[in-house]
């Protein structure tokens, strides 16, 4: 058997990444309505799907694309990552091997090998507290409120 681990990363312009914040979905393009697996991104930006074993001679194709989340604040890249596996058997050892190749398009692809998806994140405007507004008709200026001179 051959195993390969798809190497797909993140990136958070405008903030810092936790870890577990955006999910991405693979999915085999020979049966698109059935995804194969979901990952999340850790700290790092490393996103870490299962190794896909294969057991005989062939070639797959993967689509990989995150899915878009709630948070409003956030621009998420709408990039599709298509992953071509071609596995054959080495002539040599008779042990299968595989060749990956990565074509990005759409959303901010930079290249048709970009493997990062990159996220904006904008502060939301601040919250500005309202001018109070000066309403002299509050205010009754023929009662004294102090005396300077004392007299009273």
């Amino acid at each position: 058997p051959a195993n390969i681990e798809l190497k797909v990363t993140k990136r958070l312009e405008g903030g810092e990444l936790k870890g577990g914040d955006f999910t991405f979905v693979l999915t085999d393009l020979a049966n698109p309505d059935q995804p194969v697996q979901q990952a999340t991104n850790d700290a790092n930006g490393n996103v870490k799907f299962l190794p896909i074993k294969y057991k005989e001679v062939g070639t797959h194709s993967y689509l990989v694309t995150e899915k878009v989340g709630t948070n409003a604040n956030v621009d998420y890249d709408t990039m599709s990552i298509v992953v071509n596996v071609d596995v054959t058997k080495d002539a040599t050892t008779g042990n299968l091997k595989t060749e990956v190749k990565y074509v990005s398009t759409g959303g901010k692809s930079i290249g048709a090998n970009d493997t990062e998806f990159n996220n904006t994140l904008t502060p939301p405007p601040p919250v500005v507290p309202p001018t109070p507004e000066f309403q002299p008709e509050k205010f009754d200026l023929s009662v004294p409120k102090f005396d300077l001179t004392g007299d009273k």
